[in-house]
């Protein structure tokens, strides 16, 4: 009996430690979705058009939860963005709420994984901006073959 209930209190632990940390596996699942299907779109359509349907705020890799943006892998220029006037922003030059860069961090990283995670405190920005910085998930994933880097992330509230 106290086995069972060791068991069982393990997997209260395990299944509800996500939940208190603000990791979300359904929203983890969706943003890695989007991009790899975000990728094939690229492939399949080529970047320009592809861009388009990413930065459309009623298309399908933009929701309430999370939405996807094109970053250039080699220079951080923001490429596809559902808030146009970011486009052409530097990504190098976003800074945290604690005066980190996150996307440097990413854009680093990417050169020696094509795909990844990374979390960072923010206020956000556009219509996005909260109050008080939080917990901000990121997924990151590179178009094979080409100089895009996709992100899509998730606050930890959702």
């Amino acid at each position: 009996m106290k086995k069972l209930l060791l068991v069982s209190n393990l997997i209260a632990i395990f299944f509800f430690s996500g939940l208190c940390f603000g990791e979300n596996s359904v929203l983890k699942k969706e943003c890695e979705t989007k991009a790899k299907e975000a990728s094939f779109l690229i492939k399949k359509e080529g970047s320009l058009a592809a861009f388009e349907k990413i930065a459309d705020p009623k298309g399908p890799f933009v929701s309430e939860e999370s939405h996807l943006f094109c970053i250039n892998s080699e220079t951080g220029e923001l490429l596809a963005h559902k808030v146009k006037r970011f486009v052409g922003v530097n990504m190098h030059m976003y800074r945290s709420s604690d005066n980190g860069h996150p996307y440097t961090q990413i854009l680093e990283t990417a050169e020696t994984q094509d795909k990844g995670w990374v979390t960072y405190m923010t206020h956000g920005s556009g219509p996005e901006r909260r109050e008080k910085p939080e917990l901000k998930y990121m997924h990151f994933f590179k178009v094979p073959e080409e100089k895009i880097l996709l992100c899509v992330g998730y606050w930890n509230d959702h």
